[in-house]
């Protein structure tokens, strides 16, 4: 109940999230659409983990109507990811550079890696050792989170990217991003193998390719004519193309054809499909824009989403809780499936965010983002003592 109660008032009051203005000044205008895609972006990707880690999209005999229905809807949520890495570059191209959003993300991380391998031991003694609990005290190159290891490393470059998309010449930069955009997703449909080791999408280059590409979507977007129901058309066109394309394959390899061409490619995150169905998102919610307590909801609980994946997706939380517990639900008839896999889904979305909440709650009691930003400043007066050459004209 004070979890609701905390969400609600700052539902009420309008409350932004710890590291969402720089202190001592006002926070930037927030797009109240794209807030609303990265709460449902974050959904998305439980729904994903819980079909796929849970063992639902596997459970069924292939091509009976419950195989079909469980791979459409892991292909509408499949780019999600994507999702989540253009919002990036959307919102942070025009944030100005701060080292204490780093050092708050860490400390997330390092919160739930920590506390959840320790509770993860204390529920499951035996399977969790203090050997697990240790290695969490390093979430990055332990790499317990592949999203957050790569953000963590694309994070240095942010400044990097932020010049291309201020600087270079408009002709020039959406030329590069779309020849990032043919190398990277276009030019493996041909030959589905890891051209370019990008690991299916699983790469701090790809993170980059769409930070860049969410960057131009910010300034270039608007001389995109479409309405907001065209966006969602292309997304719908998107997910059904993956799904035909995907059973095409399989019934294909079935029949002992195309054996070397794996049936998932099409669900990659570097897949033309999962790209433009993350672009055509990221146009649709940057068009809506929420109003009143609507928008003060969104400003309260997007920032809470990142918690969620760390929590639902942490190493031995996905190993003990999630792993293959959907199954169960197999034998279901079509309606109980459907609402025990929405529920499922409600319940570890619900207790995830109100989790975050309490972690947020204990950090901002303990003041850690004013720690965050003294670390900030000391390191910014360490790197301007470094004897760098002078700015170039």
């Amino acid at each position: 109940m004070a979890i609701i109660g905390f969400i609600r008032k700052r539902c009420v009051e309008g409350g932004l999230p710890v590291n969402a203005q720089v202190q001592g000044k006002p926070a930037a205008k927030r797009n109240s659409g794209i807030d609303f895609l990265r709460i449902i972006a974050m959904l998305m990707i439980v729904v994903h983990h819980l079909l796929t880690h849970g063992g639902l999209a596997f459970a069924f005999p292939q091509f009976l109507p419950s195989y079909e229905a469980a791979l459409l809807l892991n292909a509408a949520v499949s780019c999600a990811v994507n999702c989540y890495a253009l919002i990036t570059g959307f919102v942070m191209s025009r944030t100005a550079f701060k080292l204490s959003r780093l050092f708050m993300l860490w400390f997330e991380a390092l919160f739930w890696s920590v506390g959840l391998s320790a509770a993860m031991m204390a529920a499951f003694p035996g399977q969790v050792s203090w050997l697990d609990v240790a290695l969490g005290l390093f979430p990055v190159i332990q790499k317990r989170y592949w999203y957050f290891t790569a953000y963590f490393g694309l994070y240095f470059f942010i400044p990097a990217l932020n010049c291309l998309l201020k600087r270079m010449h408009t002709r020039t930069l959406l030329l590069t991003v779309l020849a990032a955009v043919g190398l990277f997703s276009l030019l493996p449909v041909a030959n589905p193998m890891d051209l370019f080791g990008l690991q299916r999408g699983y790469h701090i280059l790809w993170l980059a390719v769409l930070y860049l590409l969410g960057g131009c979507l910010r300034e270039y977007s608007m001389a995109l004519k479409p309405r907001p129901v065209k966006w969602a058309l292309v997304y719908a066109l998107c997910a059904l193309a993956a799904w035909a394309g995907r059973l095409g394959v399989e019934k294909l390899n079935a029949r002992g054809l195309a054996r070397n061409l794996s049936p998932e490619f099409l669900y990659y995150y570097t897949s033309p499909a999962m790209l433009l169905a993350a672009v055509a998102l990221v146009l649709l919610f940057a068009r809506l824009k929420p109003q009143g307590r609507a928008a003060r909801c969104i400003a309260a609980v997007s920032p809470l989403t990142f918690g969620v994946y760390l929590i639902h997706d942490h190493p031995q939380v996905r190993e003990l809780l999630i792993h293959n517990r959907l199954l169960a639900y197999s034998g279901l008839p079509p309606l109980g499936l459907a609402l025990a896999v929405a529920g499922s889904v409600a319940a570890v979305f619900g207790l995830c965010l109100a989790m975050e909440a309490l972690r947020q709650r204990l950090f901002g009691a303990l003041k850690l983002e004013r720690l965050c930003v003294r670390l900030d400043g000391k390191a910014r007066a360490w790197i301007a003592k470094w004897p760098l050459p002078a700015q170039r004209e």
